[in-house]
């Protein structure tokens, strides 16, 4: 589970109802600076239509994890990125120019922070943090 924050979007974007917002958790050996480098390591997605900017969302884990991907039993997978783009076309696809948020950490800057899920309900301490860094 997961909320959302306009943090660093420009001025005059912000999430309202009925942005769609396409969400990702991808496993870290398929991600480097700011990109996908390989689908095989997406563990979840989900596009998702904001009924309530303030809301709770959550994305359901993919019924098949790569196999290179270590599976804890009882079930556990660490070392994800969560990321969510701004689908402001709403296609269903991001796009080049379309805003993206992140899982977040801070030292000097903001920047992804790896975390871990375990077969439960897993509520992320920080809201993914749009930014106007795009895609």
């Amino acid at each position: 589970r997961f909320q959302f924050d306009n943090g660093g979007l420009p001025a005059g974007y912000e999430l309202k109802t009925g942005d769609q917002v396409i969400a990702i958790a991808v496993h870290e050996d398929g991600y480097s600076n700011f990109a996908i480098t390989d689908m095989d390591y997406i563990v979840a997605m989900s596009t998702i239509t904001i009924d309530d900017p303030a809301g709770w969302y959550s994305v359901p884990v993919l019924p098949a994890i790569y196999e290179s991907i270590t599976v804890a039993d009882p079930f556990g997978i660490n070392d994800l990125y969560m990321f969510a783009i701004l689908d402001s076309n709403k296609n269903g696809m991001p796009d080049e120019g379309e805003y993206i948020g992140y899982y977040w950490d801070w030292i000097i800057v903001y920047f992804p922070k790896k975390y871990s899920i375990t077969d439960n309900i897993n509520t992320l301490d920080k809201k993914l943090r749009f930014t106007s860094t795009t895609y």
